[in-house]
């Protein structure tokens, strides 16, 4: 059995909080297309890099993007409390980046499409999933996570509060970071728009 490398595994969380970050950032960006920045698509071509300015977010008349904001600030924090917390050099989350591109792509499960709020709800649902599982795994210092763990995270997702005993310091700051989004995430109207009057529970609908 391979040993659980702590310390990579805190750099891997802090790549997917930034990947957390790049794709909430888009899916505000698409639900502007619906209304405000309809012509966005005559400013930037395809490639371009779009620009991460929380304030173009802050701008359009959206309840659910204001809520995909203060998710995104509270990610930013949780990641600047790692590396400071843990000295993460930029050395470091550099060369994990560049690792991570060099690998293949994993192939990924074909879902419906539900629309942009919906499918950014299903998002936030699999990227809060996968925070908390990672932080299992750093609780426990194992690559192996139990069906229980899943089961627990179901449990919490739209009420109560995740626990996870643990002394580790990252652990707790993870915890807590995880608890403080979904407070946030169950305060955002996924279904502001009528055309997309749904939500997961009502569908019966969970990621695996």
């Amino acid at each position: 059995m391979q040993d659980f490398n702590y310390r990579q595994h805190l750099i891997n969380i802090h790549q997917d909080l930034q990947y957390f970050v790049n794709e909430l950032y888009a899916y505000g960006l698409r639900i502007g297309e619906k209304g405000e920045l309809s012509d966005m698509h005559k400013i930037f071509e395809v490639g371009d890099e779009i620009p991460g300015d929380l304030d173009i977010l802050w701008a359009l008349e959206s309840e659910a993007v204001a809520g995909f904001v203060k998710i995104i600030e509270s990610l930013f924090e949780i990641q600047a409390s790692l590396v400071n917390l843990n000295a993460l050099s930029e050395e470091e989350l550099e060369l994990s980046k560049e690792l991570e591109s060099e690998e293949d792509p994993e192939e990924e499960n074909e879902l419906p499409d539900l629309g942009v709020y919906l499918n950014a709800q299903r998002f936030v649902y699999g990227e809060l999933l996968n925070a908390f599982l990672a932080t299992w795994q750093l609780a426990h210092q194992t690559e192996e996570v139990p069906e229980s763990a899943i089961s627990l995270f179901d449990d919490y997702f739209f009420d109560g509060k995740l626990e996870l005993a643990s002394e580790d310091a990252n652990v707790q700051l993870l915890m807590e970071g995880i608890n403080e989004i979904l407070e946030l995430n169950r305060e955002i109207n996924y279904y502001e728009d009528e055309d997309e009057d749904m939500d997961m529970r009502k569908m019966g609908w969970t990621m695996e």
